[in-house]
């Protein structure tokens, strides 16, 4: 097994053992910050590319409530919903842009 292959069970790994069991314990009645810890738990697994993502979800959320009078969805289904975007993000962020960077940046300075 490479070290890529690796890397990307790891990470994964590492996802699904905070989202499972913070989305499955989620209730609202109960005061529990479920949701709060996975936001931050999600930040930092797909920082840096998880500010923009954080970013463009306060503009989407804004623009539905001042232009149409709607809401983006609420509890365990936003949990869900914020896993699979802000693990896209990572996911692409971490295993397909920054490795295509690198290896430009390998192959530019090999050359010279």
């Amino acid at each position: 097994m490479s070290k890529t292959v690796a890397v990307k069970i790891a990470w994964l790994s590492l996802a699904v053992l905070i989202a499972v069991p913070l989305v499955v314990t989620y209730n609202p009645t109960a005061n529990r910050d479920n949701d709060i810890v996975l936001l931050y738990a999600l930040l930092a697994l797909t920082f840096p590319t998880g500010l923009v993502v954080a970013a463009l979800y306060a503009l989407v959320g804004h623009t539905l409530e001042v232009r149409f009078a709607a809401q983006l969805p609420v509890g365990r289904l936003a949990m869900i919903v914020d896993c699979v975007v802000f693990l896209t993000a990572g996911y692409l962020q971490w295993f397909v842009v920054f490795p295509s960077i690198w290896t430009a940046l390998k192959k530019k300075t090999t050359a010279h």
